[in-house]
């Protein structure tokens, strides 16, 4: 890939326009671009011209990683879920109230200063957006003084400043029209802003933090998921993530990041069946498991084998970290023997003294390739502590609606974790994702019939104990060892994405889901 480096560019700069034909009264035109310094790089980057430049509507991947080049949060997340400052100077927990203190003499593109206001306009549009909607629900109410922020919660969070990544706008600037009816891009505080046409970003000569070394960066326009990969493949852009999101990944030349994602891939349980809901039995699928081969055969090597029910990539809390990456059939074994499945028919598959054997079918998604891989390692893995698996492949639709009918005994799925590692929506019988959960109408499958071996049916401890840790009595980590004890679902892997770059940029080492560009001052 072809990187340009410009020596000695003389202060390059990007005209800066005021839109007196604005539509709406007491707005602020858009600062578009001072490029400022001595010597400065530049660099390309891929977007769409027909998307948005609102991180609250767009709809296309470019644009939503280029605007964290042009937006700042109060707090952003490094590569282990570490919160970072950003425009927030300091926050502070006392019971459910979150207070949020910004830092001194913070300004937007257009030189406005950034206030208490502009965090709350911005808190109420992520709260109504498709990707933020779901981290802020716990908020019940935002109040600002000054350049203070407090937010109210429903219950007790302590891990709460990790959802405050949410990008600050200038209030009402995204509402700014032009002459010819057409939104204005909203004024940000980001390392960058926009110019005239569009098609380029030069320095934010306002921004809080140090200035990138790259004083300009172009823009190429890439429509769709098809020129994006053939720009990618000629070398056009200087920077590509992959967030390996349905198994396919457009390669670059050049060097590349792990980026750590909180997305869950588990095998689901329909607690509701017989046998299932048998933890031991449980424990011997996961054992049987070898996450490892998993995460690097089915997911290329894009993905973190699960230690436990939370990331790996959390350091806050080591002690969970009771699952093996490796199999151990030793144990599944001795897990079934023990419960009675300790006869072999002539395949090697596991029955029990009543002749009931041990098998399960396996619902996945047919259209995600990884999870079709994914599937083949399961079926051959269990099969060689004796559980017979058939894979039951199913169009994404069709998939959901089995999902959502509790047509299912075991099924291969992928969750975004909020980032406060909230579990509740896998693990409480009311969670979006709790398919497999039952609550106090459900019954044991009607074609099953339960094992002279006691079953132990999935408890409400565990609810008990998620409604203690959000009144504050309990840690994350007491709640996080019951889940891993019960095993409602079983974690396999987290999955990963890769930041690729030029050969010519220097290393990059702290780039993060939140901040895919945070090494651009080094």
């Amino acid at each position: 890939m072809n990187f340009k480096r410009i020596i000695a560019l003389a202060l390059a700069l990007f005209i800066m326009l005021s839109f007196a034909g604005c539509k709406n009264e007491g707005g602020s035109a858009n600062n578009l671009g001072n490029v400022s310094g001595t010597e400065k790089m530049s660099a390309k980057l891929l977007y769409c011209a027909n998307d948005t430049f609102n991180p609250y509507t767009l709809t296309t991947k470019v644009n939503m990683e280029l605007c964290q080049l042009l937006y700042e949060p109060l707090i952003k997340l490094n590569n282990n879920f570490e919160p970072i400052y950003a425009l927030a100077e300091k926050a502070e927990q006392k019971g459910k109230n979150w207070t949020v203190t910004l830092k001194r003499d913070l300004k937007f593109s257009d030189s406005s200063a950034i206030t208490g206001d502009d965090v709350i306009y911005s808190f109420r549009l992520a709260k109504e957006s498709a990707v933020y909607a779901s981290c802020l629900k716990n908020v019940k109410s935002a109040t600002a003084e000054g350049n203070t922020v407090t937010f109210t919660l429903n219950y007790y969070d302590p891990y709460f400043i990790n959802l405050l990544s949410f990008p600050i706008l200038k209030k009402d600037s995204d509402k700014i029209y032009n002459e010819d009816s057409v939104l204005f891009p909203p004024i940000g505080s980001g390392r960058y802003v926009l110019n005239g046409d569009r098609t380029k970003l030069g320095l934010n000569p306002y921004y809080y933090g140090e200035p990138s070394r790259f004083g300009t960066i172009s823009l190429i326009h890439a429509p769709d998921s098809e020129s994006v990969a053939h720009y990618v493949e000629v070398g056009a852009t200087d920077f590509y993530y992959a967030n390996t999101s349905d198994g396919q990944i457009f390669r670059m030349d050049g060097k590349k990041l792990t980026i750590n994602q909180n997305r869950l891939i588990y095998i689901g349980v329909n607690l509701r069946n017989s046998v299932l809901k048998n933890p031991k039995v449980r424990y011997s699928i996961s054992a049987a498991l070898d996450r490892a081969k998993l995460a690097t055969n089915a997911y290329y090597g894009n993905a973190l084998p699960a230690t436990g029910p939370l990331t790996p990539a959390f350091k806050g809390e080591e002690s969970i970290r009771t699952i093996e990456t490796s199999a151990n059939t030793k144990i599944a074994i001795e897990n079934l023997e023990e419960i009675g499945y300790n006869k072999l028919d002539n395949s090697g598959y596991r029955y029990n003294a009543n002749g009931k054997s041990l098998e399960f079918s396996l619902l996945i998604n047919s259209e995600n390739v990884s999870q079709q891989e994914a599937a083949k390692l399961i079926v051959s893995q269990l099969r060689e502590v004796g559980i017979r698996v058939t894979v039951r492949a199913l169009a994404y639709d069709d998939y959901l609606k089995a999902l959502s009918a509790k047509s299912f005994q075991l099924y291969l799925a992928e969750v975004k974790i909020n980032n406060n590692f909230d579990l509740s929506e896998l693990v409480l019988p009311d969670g979006s994702c709790a398919y497999g959960i039952p609550d106090s109408a459900d019954s044991s499958e009607e074609d099953n019939t339960e094992d002279d071996n006691q079953s132990t049916a999935y408890g409400n401890d565990l609810s008990e104990l998620i409604k203690r840790y959000r009144g504050g009595t309990v840690s994350l980590s007491e709640v996080v060892s019951a889940v891993g004890a019960q095993m409602p679902f079983i974690p396999v892997c987290y999955r990963s994405g890769v930041l690729f770059y030029s050969n010519e940029i220097g290393e990059i080492t702290n780039a993060s889901n939140d901040d895919l560009f945070m090494s651009l001052e080094n």
